[in-house]
């Protein structure tokens, strides 16, 4: 319990706080998420980081319950290290969700992608693309084919 709590203090948080700041702070982050367009996995997350259990073990193990399918007290060591890199995982892309989720789209008619490359020489490039859901065949095919350009070159997997 308390390596995964200064885990997600340290990764997450920045400093070391009380068991509410830290949930509250989580909580807050993903406040715009259209949550309704996650994935289960995602939605499952998110309803136990969302949830109003008070008890800090109880939450604990009800996030690495989503997370990882076991609670903290059946862990092995292998275990709490699949835990941190799932976490992660499903933080940072639902930070990429709750960026896309800020953009006025209508959910009905348009499908929303963003790309980033990031490098040293010339920083971080971000976009968000917008294409009406007729054309969003078209999209997951260029999509499957630059992952099969880039998979040839093992340095350059996505």
């Amino acid at each position: 319990m308390e390596r995964f709590e200064s885990f997600i203090n340290t990764e997450f948080i920045g400093e070391q706080v009380n068991f509410e700041d830290y949930k509250t702070i989580l909580q807050n982050r993903f406040k715009k998420l259209k949550k309704h367009l996650c994935l289960p996995i995602q939605k499952t997350f998110i309803q136990r980081l969302d949830s109003q259990l008070d008890d800090k073990n109880a939450w604990l193990n009800s996030i690495s319950q989503s997370v990882v399918g076991k609670p903290l007290n059946n862990f092995k060591d292998e275990d709490e290290f699949a835990l941190y890199d799932k976490f992660k995982t499903l933080i940072s892309d639902l930070d990429s969700l709750t960026n896309l989720s800020e953009e006025d789209v209508n959910e009905e008619t348009e499908e929303v992608f963003g790309i980033e490359f990031s490098s040293f020489s010339e920083g971080i490039k971000k976009s968000f693309i917008r294409l009406p859901k007729a054309k969003s065949f078209e999209a997951n095919s260029m999509q499957v084919n630059i992952k099969k350009s880039l998979t040839k070159d093992k340095t350059l997997l996505l």
